[in-house]
């Protein structure tokens, strides 16, 4: 009876489980050697029990084949439930592919508002840090006397940096959470499938029954309830209004410089200040005086005193004065309203914290729903029930 059995129950879920049987590489190389041996040693042990007359070996020898009936029957329900599973997912999401596929999506789905979100703080931070950091100085100049007006006009405004600063370490954690999940999920699935052969072979062993279990009951967490709490996680925001933090302009923390002051702060325009009283009065009193009429000595040394005396420091005065008028002007044009940048941030922040709430409870959702379904299964089956290190793990 056993003999034409065992092949049925081996063979009955291979016609649909195709995809679970070709990544389990070592399913025909760990659990079938093992079936066989243990029908072999119970054949061997229930011909002992008849042959020596010993009713206790005969009842334990049809106890441990009853167990292994229905270990046999558990490793085919297991083998039908994964495959079933990847055939499940496209008639509820129409996704083609695997959980872990499906589910690794989803998770970067959730992750891009995040990074939105991360490069607009990092953006505005910097206008921020640009805009309280910008001064102007307004220089009067009264022929050897000078006066100046210095003034940070926006230095208190990097208190909303700070803001920034703590938004954008919320939103770094919540990315590392949704990208350290879809590693695990990977490491996971890729360690269940490979690990699930040799739960199939502990469970089909007499003595080792109970750790098997447990083993079965982590695989199926890991191939089935960690994925598919992620599909629950996405179904349940399908259902909510999510926002999407992002800051679109960012006009009101620029700093405008006016049209022109560029031009001046420019390699070209620089040089041309820099150049020295001296080289003035040759550029000017050298031609002058080869037209003038009068001795060419004489009108150098005349025109040369007054171009570096009287022309030179003229010409920096009014230069200087016309300069820093219009610094000034530009400056009192150009106000910032920091009430204007608050109502940018604010909307912008509260979403963050709206997305950085939602991540925990998403995490919070999956390693429930993980490893309640673990701890259930195992206990159901007959394995560990307390799994103290799972518990310690989450």
């Amino acid at each position: 009876m056993l003999k034409r059995i065992l092949p049925l129950l081996f063979l009955l879920p291979l016609s649909f489980s195709e995809f679970v049987l070709s990544e389990m590489g070592n399913f025909w190389i760990i659990t079938a050697p093992v079936a066989m041996i243990v029908t072999v040693l119970l054949a061997i042990m229930y011909m002992a029990s008849k042959a020596l007359s010993q009713p206790q070996l005969e009842a334990w020898t049809k106890l441990e084949l009853r167990e292994f009936l229905v270990g046999v029957v558990l490793i085919v329900l297991v083998i039908t439930v994964m495959q079933a599973s990847a055939l499940l997912l496209p008639m509820l999401t129409g996704y083609q592919g695997s959980m872990k596929d499906y589910a690794v999506f989803e998770l970067n789905t959730f992750t891009t508002p995040l990074l939105t979100a991360y490069n607009s703080a990092i953006e505005a931070s910097h206008h921020l840090t640009l805009l309280s950091g910008y001064s102007f100085s307004y220089p009067m100049s009264l022929w050897y006397f000078s006066l100046s007006y210095w003034e940070a006009p926006y230095g208190g405004y990097a208190s909303l940096i700070t803001m920034l600063y703590h938004a954008s370490q919320g939103l770094t954690n919540a990315i590392l959470i949704y990208q350290t999940a879809v590693l695990l999920i990977d490491f996971f699935t890729s360690s269940a499938l490979a690990l699930i052969p040799l739960a199939f072979a502990l469970r089909l062993i007499p003595f080792t029954r109970q750790a098997g279990t447990t083993l079965i009951a982590l695989c199926l967490g890991a191939f089935i309830f960690l994925p598919f709490s992620v599909f629950l996680v996405s179904e349940f925001h399908k259902t909510m209004s999510i926002p999407s933090p992002s800051i679109p302009d960012f006009s009101s923390m620029e700093v405008n410089i006016p049209l022109g002051f560029k031009e001046i702060c420019s390699g070209n325009a620089k040089n041309f200040a820099s150049v020295p009283g001296e080289v003035w009065g040759v550029a000017i009193c050298g031609p002058f005086c080869i037209i003038s009429t009068i001795a060419y000595a004489a009108c150098f040394a005349n025109c040369w005193q007054f171009v570096t005396s009287v022309f030179y420091p003229m010409m920096v005065t009014v230069g200087q004065n016309v300069y820093g008028f219009a610094v000034f002007a530009a400056n009192l044009a150009s106000d910032k309203d920091i009430v204007e940048i608050y109502n940018v941030l604010q909307p912008f922040l509260r979403a963050v914290n709206d997305r950085i709430v939602l991540c925990y409870i998403d995490l919070i959702i999956i390693s429930t729903i993980t490893y309640v379904g673990v701890k259930s299964v195992s206990s159901a089956l007959g394995g560990e029930y307390f799994l103290a290190g799972l518990q310690r793990l989450i």
